[in-house]
């Protein structure tokens, strides 16, 4: 059985970026929007911050209360456009705030996480270096271990717009059509 060690990579990918950056000279900047609190997600987000501060890119966080009014977190997004060579939203917002509204504000080629309607249909027709979080992680690990998904039988797992539809979309372009499991088919019973 292969075992996939995913803090080896991730200490090698930290490696690759840290030294392409040092290479450019050019400190990358991404800015993280954040609306309520979580104690899951803030540790999530420090992960990031960690990992940005690790390679050389400044990270930003913008917190909103999850009171904020959606008018002052798109004009906060709006300022932060200049600033930042990269932009993320980090889901979920909370009730009653349209995760949509926020995700369209960024710019398609500051979409990190390729959110933006725009943005994905890039990424499903390979038209974007940038890769959903998910399938970047994936894609590494396949990578690292000379995995190669053609020709294989490959199930994913739900199919819902962060995982399963970014996963099938990028395993559809290599020629592989994977067999999609959720609720409706015998995955519970």
């Amino acid at each position: 059985m292969l075992i996939l060690d995913g803090r080896k990579i991730t200490k090698e990918i930290e490696e690759r970026l840290k030294a392409k950056i040092q290479e450019t000279g050019i400190e990358p900047s991404l800015a993280i929007f954040y609306v309520g609190s979580h104690p899951a997600i803030e540790q999530f987000i420090k992960m990031k911050v960690r990992f940005g501060e690790a390679i050389g890119m400044q990270v930003t966080v913008y917190r909103f209360p999850e009171t904020e009014d959606a008018t002052t977190i798109l004009h906060t997004i709006e300022r932060a456009k200049e600033k930042h060579d990269g932009m993320i939203v980090q889901l979920p917002v909370p009730e009653g705030l349209s995760a949509l509204s926020f995700i369209d504000a960024v710019p398609v080629e500051k979409d990190v996480d390729v959110l933006r309607a725009e943005t994905f249909t890039l990424f499903t027709t390979n038209q974007t270096a940038f890769l959903p979080g998910v399938v970047g992680a994936i894609d590494e690990l396949a990578k690292a271990y000379a995995i190669s998904f053609t020709g294989k039988i490959v199930a994913v797992v739900g199919h819902g717009r962060l995982v399963g539809i970014p996963v099938v979309a990028w395993l559809k372009r290599q020629g592989v059509e994977p067999i999609v499991l959720d609720a409706t088919n015998d995955l519970l019973h």
